[in-house]
């Protein structure tokens, strides 16, 4: 029987993974960006713990 690897996308802080597995490393990170789950630092971050992006302030 072969071993075959898969990738998971698991968010860095609750540890939570995104449903499917993967053939490929990039198939998993282009899953991670068109699902939301990249962080502005470069991990991976579910939507559920990554906050939504500041707006900027007004200026009046």
């Amino acid at each position: 029987m072969p071993i075959t690897a898969t990738y998971e996308v698991q968010c860095d802080a609750c540890w939570g993974v995104m449903d499917g597995r993967y053939e490929t490393r990039k198939d998993a990170e282009k899953a991670r960006d068109e699902m939301g789950w990249k962080d502005l630092n470069g991990g991976t971050a579910c939507p559920r713990t990554t906050p939504p992006p500041t707006p900027p302030p007004r200026s009046e």
